[in-house]
């Protein structure tokens, strides 16, 4: 079965219609209401790396938390640590790494959890098909 692909043009033509607006519209689209006020709800980020821009903008993603913390949901930030040594090895240093991208509270709207644990080596082997096992991180 193919995947659905949503898209959505850029290009802002009036206030309703920014980048913004076009983001929520294709959440709505994509999930419709799956979260409820009990949920905890985990929106996996790539923050990027010190001195880089190619990762989605923080203002952006602050749209996808306002649309889940709508449905009464409670969102985090998240990102797994880097096996290559660099700006995020470490949770400390991804955490500042993060931030100084702009995934702040106050511009992203959520708060930053780091999944696997301070040095990237926390990690469950949960089993798969007849006996063989995949270790998650």
């Amino acid at each position: 079965m193919p995947a659905e692909v949503y898209f959505s043009d850029f290009r802002a033509r009036s206030r309703n219609e920014n980048r913004g607006m076009k983001i929520q519209r294709i959440f709505d689209a994509a999930f419709g209401e799956p979260f409820s006020g009990d949920d905890i709800v985990a929106v996996k980020v790539h923050f990027g790396e010190r001195g880089n821009d190619s990762y989605v903008s923080p203002v952006l993603v602050r749209h996808v938390i306002e649309r889940i913390r709508e449905s009464g949901a409670s969102p985090f930030l998240t990102d797994t640590n880097t096996l290559y040594y660099g700006s995020r090895h470490n949770s400390v240093d991804h955490i500042e790494t993060a931030i100084l991208n702009g995934f702040d509270y106050s511009v992203a709207g959520a708060p930053l959890i780091i999944a696997d644990g301070l040095h990237g080596n926390n990690e469950v082997t949960v089993p798969v098909k007849e006996g063989t096992s995949v270790r998650l991180k």
